[in-house]
């Protein structure tokens, strides 16, 4: 005698579906690692921000303490100005790099 497990057109007896958020219980387990997750991503970006806008605001006095333009000849000549702009821009670039690429992966 053959099965309805043999029988080629049966159907196989459903399984049950896993369902995140079957009962309260577990869609508040859900959230709540979600939460978690999240939180370490919204302090690293929140450090990222807080370094952007320091190197920044260093930016800008620097710039604003060359003013008048740098072509005037008084202003010229400031040993390490331009070594010190070079390095706050490379360091400018570098965080705006590591916040698009953390942006990218969230």
């Amino acid at each position: 005698s053959a099965t309805a497990s043999h029988h080629p057109d049966a159907t196989p007896a459903p399984t049950p579906a896993p369902t995140p958020v079957g009962d309260p219980a577990t869609a508040a387990a859900v959230a709540a690692a979600a939460v978690a997750a999240t939180v370490p991503l919204l302090k690293a970006q929140s450090d990222l921000d807080t370094k952007l806008s320091g190197v920044a605001e260093a930016l800008r006095r620097i710039q604003d303490s060359e003013r008048p333009p740098r072509h005037n000849p008084a202003l010229a000549h400031r040993p390490g100005q331009e070594e010190r702009i070079a390095e706050l821009e490379k360091r400018l670039t570098a965080v705006t790099d590591q916040r698009l690429q953390h942006l990218e992966r969230m």
